[in-house]
């Protein structure tokens, strides 16, 4: 019935979550088998077919992505998630929400005995500072199907004039965004930070970020904003016990996601 259903109208919407709650933790971050099986057998009889996903994290959509036309992450947005969803899928509002998360085809860290729950009552951090997109970025990008920060639109936003300067102890950086599209839509501007590389710190980290609303097509918007760097990106010193400034060259980046930087400047500290 689902089949003859989907091959009949002019396009399927499948909807489908992740089952997780307090107490009952997922044990997989593939979806229930029966949920993948249906989003294969119904994008085999609709090649236009949209999944609508529900989950608490990420998902690996390896096992059917390849054979739909779209995927719509809505994780978890409560009573408006109907009208949300039409919304977006009837083209009355441009996405412009970034994942919070990275979809990947395996788990952030491979935990062992040591980790969790530990031995002799000590549990070993072998993952330091590489945890969650820092991890996926540097240590397996290969297996990443979504970065974190990651998000479509129906318009074509690009941002340019990136320029940056450290003055005492204050990074200070501006921006331009432009609509290029026909479509007014919000712009997430993400901006990312690598250490100098004797910090040993992981590339990438998210440094900023802000929610440029209701551009129009066309439109030009100015963005400036500045942040302590030694309050958010301080390095601990086990013997000082304080938070210090790594000294060296920093790199300030524009990225479309976690993984793609469009611009970039330096400064030296």
């Amino acid at each position: 019935a689902q089949t003859a259903a989907a091959r009949a109208a002019e396009l399927a919407v499948v909807c489908v979550a992740s089952m997780s709650s307090e107490g009952h933790d997922r044990t997989s971050l593939r979806l229930a088998a029966d949920d993948e099986q249906m989003i294969v057998r119904v994008s085999l009889a609709q090649p236009r077919t949209v999944v609508a996903l529900h989950s608490t994290g990420g998902v690996d959509t390896t096992p059917w992505l390849a054979s739909v036309a779209s995927l719509v992450a809505g994780f978890c947005p409560g009573s408006a998630d109907g009208s949300a969803l039409i919304d977006i899928l009837f083209g009355d509002v441009a996405p412009a929400g970034r994942l919070p998360v990275t979809f990947a085809s395996v788990l952030p860290f491979q935990y062992g005995q040591q980790q969790y729950p530990g031995v002799n009552n000590q549990a070993e951090y072998k993952e330091r500072l590489y945890t969650g997109y820092r991890y996926y970025n540097n240590a397996v990008p290969t297996l990443v199907q979504f970065p974190f920060g990651f998000g479509l639109s129906y318009t074509q936003i690009s941002t340019f004039n990136f320029d940056c300067f450290y003055n005492f102890g204050e990074v200070l950086f501006s921006l331009d965004v432009i609509n290029f599209g026909s479509v007014v839509s919000d712009f997430v501007v993400q901006v990312y930070l690598d250490y100098p590389y004797d910090a040993d710190e992981p590339d990438g980290q998210l440094a900023y970020f802000e929610r440029v609303r209701a551009l129009a097509a066309g439109e030009k918007r100015h963005v400036s904003a500045q942040f302590d760097l030694l309050r958010e990106f301080g390095v601990w010193n086990t013997l000082t016990q304080s938070f210090e400034l790594a000294g060296g060259d920093y790199t300030l980046m524009v990225g479309r996601d976690s993984m793609k930087m469009d611009l970039s400047c330096r400064f030296t500290v």
